[in-house]
This record gives C-alpha cells, structure tokens and sequence, in this order.
C-alpha cells in the first residue's frame, strides 16, 4: 500500500513539473521569437526613420518586348486571353 502511494506522488510531481515547464516554455518563447526573427531576419521591425524614394532614370532609347501568355486547364470551361499578346515599351 506505501508504494502505491509513493507512485502516486511520484506521477502527480512528475505531471506537476511538466506542467510548470509547459508554463515557463510558452512564457519563453516571445524572447525567443524575437530572438529567432533578429537572426533570420524575418518581421524586421523598422527604425522608424524616413526612406525616400530613389531617384527616377532618365528614359533611354532602349526598347524591351513583353509577351503575354496565358494559359489554363484543359478541363476548364472558360477561355482566358490576353487583349495583346506583346507590348514594346521603354525603359525607365
């Protein structure tokens, strides 16, 4: 009967420890977001100071071509095309 009682203890200190480290990890894991985000560089807060805009190029005599493609699923009851299939533009 005095081991079944000292089991007893034992389970219900052992649950009550896990339940504390439960408690203190979730307590630590703000910092250790911040922490993680910090290294990784992932939700960098800013530094609250203004960033102006780059400036503007000056437009160059070069010339690009876009080509639209769109394309869908053969199983699809629609079509989808684009209203030019290429565009020549500027750059800058």
């Amino acid at each position: 009967m005095n081991t079944s009682n000292n089991s007893k203890r034992r389970h219900v200190a052992v649950l009550l420890l896990v339940a504390t480290g439960m408690f203190g990890f979730a307590f630590a894991l703000v910092p250790l977001y911040e922490i993680f985000c910090e290294i990784t560089r992932i939700n960098v807060r800013t530094s609250g100071e203004a960033v102006s805009a780059a400036p503007i190029a000056e437009v160059s005599d070069r010339e690009v071509t876009i080509q639209f493609a769109a394309q869908i699923n053969r199983g699809m009851p629609w079509e989808f095309r684009p209203t030019e299939s290429q565009m020549r533009v500027r750059l800058g």
